[in-house]
This record gives structure tokens, C-alpha cells and sequence, in this order.
């Protein structure tokens, strides 16, 4: 689908609720009984099906959501299962990672986890040394897969691994990679597979850093450093030990690192540009010197709400912690059967439904940690867009609901750019439960130039409610020129933002050409107020090259050349 952004006057952003903390549930056990629990993989087209791995007893599996669970290491040699992965589309081919050792490295199922075979041909580490960190599926092709190696004691000789044929064979992909080469994590962008990341360790030889990020364009091929805003001095030891990419937005990417030196610059970082820029937000979370971020979840289907799990070997201010404003503020995810002592190696969330949230309980102590579940309350109304819309000093905001439930209607909330104080502006009535499409609106007048924040506080009868994210509005003085600016980046791949301005209200086109005056793709094609515009290209199957985009509003036309370089 093409979309149109307007960053000044028309901003739309699809908008998931975010829970209230009233009356939500609480944590429950789901077995104690299968050993340390350092990673769990989820079945997403049968979210029933689960698999759970540890030091202790290897792989377990379940096929009712954890109600009964049943080993499956037949053909594990090597029972200390560090990391698997699942192919999404063929959920049958299962890859488990060991620790180093004897029967070490790579292990394959074909027949969702009833036999396993061993596959480490290319991996050209030590024997003996090989200790698999993280794997990584394509979603659609079983056969190539991403490993991350590095056994904690001894710096690994290239770290980073891939295979095309199903594991009979890996070969290196280090090109870009620097001196340090430990990795521990591996992530993937969900709208395009050759989009990957990888989180380094620092070296063990001399124990200095700085632990990085890497980015991939190419599905490993090539590789570039992915670091502005995190700690880059040497002294900086602080290992990525996760990552991850929101289903909702691929452009939001969480890393969490652990915090080993006293400058406490580890802990949660955020991207919101793919990589670009790192931002560190700790505010809530419990940091201090050795305290380890072991696993981290995103909830799908929402690009602010995230949670950690830690470990500290004090033992305290541990379990699970959750964001649900972007990292801006933390809090203490433990109760009921999760106790804030436990550490967390492994966040997992059942993709649907009211996703449930599974975590997975390690220890010091051998076959002490198990598997807990966390459901959360049923959203009552599924908002599909959010939008605000400026004309002269006037705000008209719009949204549109698919699903309501006992939805009594939307509280409207504003605040500007200088104030954390929201005021309540206005009220839209709901309507109740249905599982109609409908359309709502609501004007605020006579707004001053500035910059605004809007989101709605919807209610159900019974007097729950819950917040939509937040949209941005600035107000500007009349403009007075057509304009059409440079697009941004450029050159680019996969995407970039074409921005214009119109003083008028006009029927505008803005369309895409190749070199030879061939269209490629019409961008907006429609009557447009006056303002100021954003939009988005997507560069999709397009080759390299150089390409031009075109704005007509009336009898104005300007044509500009853009560089796709891939």
C-alpha cells in the first residue's frame, strides 16, 4: 500500500492501545520442572507448539501452550542448548545451537524436534571451542540460516556464519566485520529478511572493546558498523546481549547491553531509524554495576511497549521489567509467581490473541529455573489508524476502529511541545461493541502557532480505559511558494522521504520515473490543502540507479534526481 505522510499537517501512524495498569493479570507457573530455561522458540502459525532449551536437559517441546511438555533430544548429543530458531514458514525445520564441547555446534530437525542431526561442516572454529550464541531462519526459505559464535573464554576466529543448503555446509560472512568478532545476537527486520543485525562481546585477549552493532543489507554479505550513540571507548566492555525489531514498525530496534563498567553506559539502548542512532533509556531500571540484561521482548503488533529480562548476581531487582512508553519510563514486571530474584534468560511472546507473554527462568544452581506466562487483558478496541490534520489554525484529528468492545467513547487529550501536562480538550462517544469499521473525528480550534501532542484516552463502561500512542501536530504561519526539497537520504536504500510545500489548496501529483521517462509508481495523486507534506518511497524490487520524482500542483511542476544505491 502506498502511504502518504503530511509530518506538518498530516501525520498518520497506526496506533495500537496501550493496557492501563488496572486490573491486569499476573504471572503464573507453567512448569518447574524441565531445568534452566535459557530460550524459548514459538511456532507461530500454531502458537499451541513451543519449544524451550537449557543446560540441563536439553529441548523440550509442548503443543497446548505449556500444559505438558515432552523432551526431544533424540540425536542431541550435546544436550546444553544454547540458542534455536524455528523457519516460520516451515515450522517443522528446527536449528539448536550447543554450548562448546564435546558433540558441540549446529543441530537440525526436519520433524519438529523428534530427531536431530548434527551440522557444523565450515564452521572453522577450534574444536572443542565452537559455542553457538544465536540462530537466526529466514522466514520462508529453511535452508539458509545465520549462527553466531563465540564460547565466552577464547576470542572466536571469525564469529559470524551462514549457510544456503540447510547447514551441510557454512561459510564465513565477515566483510566489514572489525578486529572484535564475538558475537552473541543475531536479529532480523520482519519486512525483509536480508535486513540483519548482529550484537558484538568485547575481546577476550586484553579484555577491552567496544562492544558494537552491525547492520547487513545484503543478508550478510557486506556489513557496516551500526554505532552513533552507543559507548564506543575501548575501556567500554559491555557486551550486546540482545536484539530485536518490532513487528509493528522495522524501523524501531531495541539493543540491550550489559552493564560491566562503572561509567554505567550498557543497559537498554532504542533506535527508531533502523540502526542509525542509539538512544539510551534506563529511566526506572534498576542499573547498576553488573547488572545483565539477559533477554528482551517486543509485543507484537506495538513499537513502544518492551520488556527485559535481568540477572545480577546480587540477586535482587531482577525478573522481568516492561516499558510501555518507548523506554521513556520503566517499571518492575514482577508478581505473582515471578519474584524480582529470578533471572530471566528468555522472553518470548505467543503472537496472538492477547499475547501471552512467556519467560524463561535460569539459575546458578543446575535444573533450579522453569518456564512462567503472563496474559494480558483483553483490548477492547483495535484502532487502526490515528491521524491529525491542520488547516489555518484549525486541528481536525480522525481515527478509525475495526473491532470496539463495551467501548463508552474516546476521551481527546492535548499537551504542547514545553509542558508533560496533558488537558483534556473533548469527548467522542463510542459505539459500544461491534465488529463494524467506523469512522471518527474531532476538531480543535484556534490554535496558536507551536507544536502539539495529541492521543485519546478511550473508556469502557465499566470505567477501564487505556491510552493511544501519541501524534505529533505543528502549527506554521501561511506558506506562500510551491516547494520541492532534495529527497532525504540520498542516496538510499530501500527507502526515503520526499518532502513539499503548497500555499494553496491543489490537485497534486508526485510520481517516479526511471531514467528512459518510464513511470515507476504514482505517490499521491489527489486534492491536497495547503501545507506541508512528507512522503515516503519505497524502493521495493528497483535496481540501482539514478531516478527522478516529480511534483505537479496546478500549473507548477518540479522535477528532482534521486540515487538508489543498494
Amino acid at each position: 500500500m502506498k502511504k502518504l505522510f503530511n509530518i506538518l499537517f498530516l501525520f498518520l501512524v497506526i496506533v495500537p492501545f496501550i493496557y492501563s495498569q488496572e486490573g491486569i493479570d499476573i504471572w503464573t507457573t507453567t512448569t518447574e520442572s524441565i531445568g534452566r530455561v535459557y530460550g524459548m522458540v514459538v511456532d507461530e502459525g500454531n502458537p499451541n507448539t513451543m519449544y524451550s532449551f537449557g543446560l540441563d536437559q536439553g529441548v523440550y517441546k509442548t503443543t497446548n501452550s505449556g500444559g505438558n511438555w515432552t523432551q526431544m533430544n533424540n540425536g542431541l548429543l550435546n544436550i546444553q542448548v544454547q540458542t534455536m530458531a524455528i523457519c516460520k514458514n516451515s515450522p517443522q525445520v528446527l536449528y539448536a545451537g550447543t554450548s562448546y564441547g564435546t558433540n558441540e555446534g549446529v543441530y537440525k530437525s526436519t520433524d519438529g524436534g523428534t530427531l536431530w542431526t548434527n551440522m557444523i561442516n565450515g564452521i572453522s572454529e577450534p574444536v572443542g571451542t565452537i559455542g553457538i550464541q544465536a540462530l537466526m531462519v529466514h522466514p520462508t526459505n529453511p535452508n539458509i540460516v545465520w549462527a553466531a559464535v563465540f564460547n565466552g573464554l577464547a576470542d572466536a576466529v571469525n564469529g559470524l556464519y551462514k549457510t544456503t543448503d540447510g547447514g551441510a555446509n557454512w561459510f564465513s560472512i565477515i566483510n566489514g566485520i572489525g578486529t572484535i568478532k564475538n558475537f552473541l545476537c543475531l536479529a532480523m527486520s520482519p519486512t525483509d529478511p536480508n535486513t540483519i543485525y548482529a550484537g558484538s562481546s568485547f575481546l577476550v585477549t586484553g579484555q577491552t572493546g567496544p562492544s558494537a552493532i552491525y547492520k547487513s543489507t545484503d543478508g550478510g554479505a557486506n556489513w557496516f558498523l551500526s554505532v552513533t550513540g552507543l559507548p564506543t571507548d575501548p575501556t567500554e566492555i559491555n557486551p550486546v546481549r540482545t536484539l530485536n525489531v518490532s513487528t509493528a514498525n522495522p524501523n524501531v530496534v531495541t539493543a540491550g547491553l550489559f552493564v560491566n563498567t562503572a561509567t554505567l553506559l550498557g543497559g537498554f539502548y532504542l533506535s527508531t531509524d533502523a540502526g542509525a542512532n542509539w538512544v539510551q533509556k534506563n529511566n526506572g531500571l534498576p542499573i547498576i554495576q553488573s547488572k545483565l540484561i539477559r533477554s528482551a521482548a517486543i509485543r507484537p503488533g506495538f513499537d513502544n511497549q518492551f520488556f527485559l529480562g535481568l540477572d545480577y548476581s546480587g540477586g535482587t531487582d531482577i525478573g522481568v521489567w516492561a516499558t510501555t512508553d518507548g523506554g521513556n519510563n520503566w517499571f518492575d514486571f514482577n508478581g505473582g509467581t515471578m519474584l524480582n530474584t529470578y533471572t530471566i534468560r528468555a522472553l518470548v511472546f505467543n503472537p496472538t490473541g492477547n499475547h501471552t507473554l512467556f519467560a524463561g527462568r535460569a539459575s546458578a544452581t543446575p535444573n533450579l529455573g522453569g518456564v512462567y506466562e503472563y496474559t494480558f487483558s483483553f483490548v477492547p478496541v483495535e484502532l487502526v489508524s490515528f491521524s491529525a490534520e491542520i488547516f489555518s489554525s484549525k486541528v481536525t484529528l480522525s481515527w478509525i476502529t475495526a473491532t470496539e468492545l463495551n467501548n463508552y467513547g474516546f476521551q481527546i487529550e492535548r499537551r504542547n511541545s514545553e509542558s508533560n501536562d496533558w488537558t483534556n480538550i473533548g469527548f467522542v462517544n463510542g459505539n459500544g461493541s461491534t465488529t463494524e469499521t467506523h469512522y471518527y473525528s474531532f476538531s480543535d480550534n484556534s490554535i496558536p502557532i507551536g507544536k502539539y501532542f495529541y492521543r485519546l484516552k478511550q473508556m469502557d463502561f465499566s470505567g477501564s480505559y487505556e491510552y493511544s500512542s501519541e501524534i505529533e501536530a505543528t502549527v506554521l504561519e501561511v506558506l506562500n511558494d510551491f516547494t520541492l526539497n532534495q529527497n532525504y537520504p540520498n542516496p538510499f536504500n530501500p527507502s526515503t522521504r520526499i518532502s513539499f510545500s503548497i500555499p494553496q489548496n491543489s490537485f497534486v501529483t508526485v510520481k517516479v520515473f526511471d531514467v528512459l521517462g518510464n513511470e515507476i509508481e504514482t505517490l499521491v495523486n489527489r486534492d491536497l490543502s495547503a501545507g506541508s507534506y512528507d512522503i515516503e518511497f519505497v524502493s521495493k524490487n528497483l535496481t540501482s540507479g539514478v531516478y527522478f520524482y516529480n511534483l505537479t500542483a496546478g500549473e507548477f511542476t518540479k522535477t528532482m534526481k534521486m540515487i538508489l544505491s543498494k
